[in-house]
């Protein structure tokens, strides 16, 4: 995982990165969820001044707090799919909060949630084998924050209110769906393999070639 995570920082020039913690948490999203803002928000300091990773070791250099939200779902799903499938059990839903992975040779029909309400989808996505996973800020957000926050403006993201992956591995779905936040998909396409949909504040929709075409109007 945490190979990923120094991957992904450096393609996303810092964008994604474990050290946005104290960042959220001087935001209210602490460990209490008290939702509201402790003191004015500072940048998280950068990879080099804070963290050095050599598998296995990660020496931290500076007083940080790491947070793993945005790909640690997704990795203790592959976790959870390696040890089915150590145990020779090769059909199977992982549903871990809406962040999925299946294996099956039946497709299975997921709703796309409207992050604006919740009760509503706006399209179906067809998964065949692998995982579907997805990011939004409707479900945890306070006061002017969400907790998908930008580490170079110290705010939420707006401008795009939801964003799905589809892709072999859960942890890399769900790690993407934070980088594409921020960052144009091309960049990310030219390392991965995945298929992803953007939703813009204005309903208008980005998505890969590949991803459902079922969408509602």
């Amino acid at each position: 995982m945490l190979n990923l995570y120094r991957e992904l920082y450096d393609l996303t020039d810092g964008f994604f990165t474990p050290l946005v913690g104290n960042l959220l948490s001087d935001a209210g999203y602490d460990a209490k969820y008290s939702l509201e803002k402790k003191r004015e928000l500072t940048a998280p300091p950068t990879w080099e001044e804070a963290l050095e990773y050599h598998h296995p070791k990660l020496l931290i250099k500076k007083p940080a707090l790491l947070d793993f939200g945005a790909a640690g779902k997704g990795y203790i799903i592959d976790i959870v799919g390696g040890l089915l499938e150590d145990n020779n059990i090769f059909e199977y839903c992982i549903d871990a909060g809406g962040d999925i992975l299946y294996k099956n040779k039946t497709p299975m029909r997921i709703g796309l949630e409207n992050p604006e309400d919740v009760v509503q989808v706006i399209g179906v996505y067809t998964l065949n084998n692998g995982a579907l996973c997805g990011s939004a800020g409707n479900r945890r957000a306070w006061g002017k924050f969400n907790h998908i926050m930008n580490p170079k403006t110290l705010e939420s993201a707006t401008e795009i209110i939801a964003v799905w992956v589809n892709s072999e591995r859960a942890m890399l779905a769900d790690a993407l769906t934070t980088c594409l936040f921020f960052v144009p998909s091309k960049i990310l396409q030219e390392h991965y393999k995945f298929e992803y949909c953007l939703l813009r504040k204005d309903f208008s929709i980005e998505k890969s070639e590949n991803f459902s075409d079922e969408f509602f109007s």
